[in-house]
Order: C-alpha cells, then sequence, then structure tokens
C-alpha cells in the first residue's frame, strides 16, 4: 500500500510543483498519472519510488514512513524507465529486462514509466500493454505510468491520478474521469 498525506514538492524555482495530495494506492496496481506539466507528473512518481522526501506531508511505503533514514532501502524497491527515449520494441525490451530482474531481485516492487508515448498503436500497443499487464497481475508489481494525455493505454489502467496546478484534480477507474480532468492531446 502506498499513501500520501497532504504531501506537498517545492519547486526549485519556488513555488509549488505539488500541494496538499493525499491518496492511498492499494498494490499491486497499475496506475497513470496524467497531467500537463511533467514536472508536476515526475514529482508524484519520484515520491512514490522514495527519489525524493516530500517537503510536506507524509509518504508511507509499504506501511514504512518515506524519511531520510529509510529513503536507501525504499528506494531500492522501485525501478525507473524513461520511455521517453524508447519507442515501441525498446520498450518492451526494457520491460521484458525488468521482469527477468524481478524475478532474480525480489525486493523490486515498483516500476515507474516516466513519459510513456501516448502515440503506441498496432503491435507496439497490444505487446506493450501485455508487458505492462503482466508486471502486475504475473509479477504482483505496481506499475506507475506517467503520461502528459489520455493515450490507449489509459483505458487498461486499474487507476487515474490526474494533476493540475499541483493539485490532484481526479482519482480513480479511468472509466468514472470526467472529460475536463483527463487532457486527450499533448
Amino acid at each position: 500500500m502506498i499513501e500520501l498525506l497532504g504531501i506537498g514538492v517545492a519547486s526549485k524555482h519556488g513555488g509549488w510543483l505539488l500541494r496538499q495530495v493525499c491518496v492511498e494506492l492499494e498494490t499491486p496496481s497499475l496506475t497513470v498519472v496524467l497531467g500537463s506539466a511533467p514536472d508536476e507528473r515526475r514529482a508524484l512518481l519520484d515520491v512514490v519510488g522514495a527519489r525524493i522526501i516530500p517537503d510536506e506531508g507524509r509518504a508511507w511505503l509499504d506501511h514504512v514512513p518515506l524519511m531520510r533514514d529509510t529513503r536507501q532501502r525504499l528506494r531500492a524497491r522501485a525501478v525507473a524507465v524513461e520511455a521517453s527515449a524508447s519507442r515501441g520494441g525498446l520498450l518492451r525490451g526494457a520491460l521484458d529486462g525488468l521482469r527477468e530482474r524481478c524475478a532474480v531481485d525480489g525486493r523490486v516492487r515498483s516500476l515507474l514509466v516516466h513519459e510513456l508515448d501516448t502515440r503506441l498503436e498496432g503491435a507496439d500497443f497490444a505487446e506493450t500493454e501485455r508487458t505492462l499487464r503482466a508486471l502486475v497481475d504475473v509479477d504482483r508489481l505496481s506499475v506507475f505510468l506517467s503520461m502528459p494525455s489520455a493515450g490507449a493505454l489509459f483505458a487498461v489502467a486499474d487507476r487515474l491520478l490526474a494533476i493540475a496546478g499541483g493539485r490532484l484534480v481526479f482519482d480513480g477507474a479511468p472509466s468514472r474521469a470526467p472529460q475536463a480532468a483527463v487532457p486527450l492531446h499533448e
């Protein structure tokens, strides 16, 4: 379980990337994080992956508080993939490699996929979807996808988190998301 209780992440340039975000996520699951600002999406995934400690509020990952003295241990449980540098087959190859790593290293519990290309289609989409579902359903990992807009993979997610202006504006099943909370195009 992942619990974010009123978390805030300050921007290096002043202001906030995230502010007063509260969410409780059952694990494992496939969660899509949507929003128009890449820094806001990245900040949320970075907290979930223990890459950063929130500047305000509390984060609990698998019932362990995210603090300075627990961060390294929690961070070892998450793997990040920069999907923006990968297209179709390259991303699937990275995900398949992760599946093999998880079979060997039982510590990994989460996969963070930053900036997934929303234009995946055809065989690329089908294979990527199949691999992501296997990571959740077979390997029992929590998968978090950061996307700028609702592409095809949005519909196969278990959970959608939409961020606007640093605030959580929607949390629930993708099928229940109001269109105003879901950016449809980049």
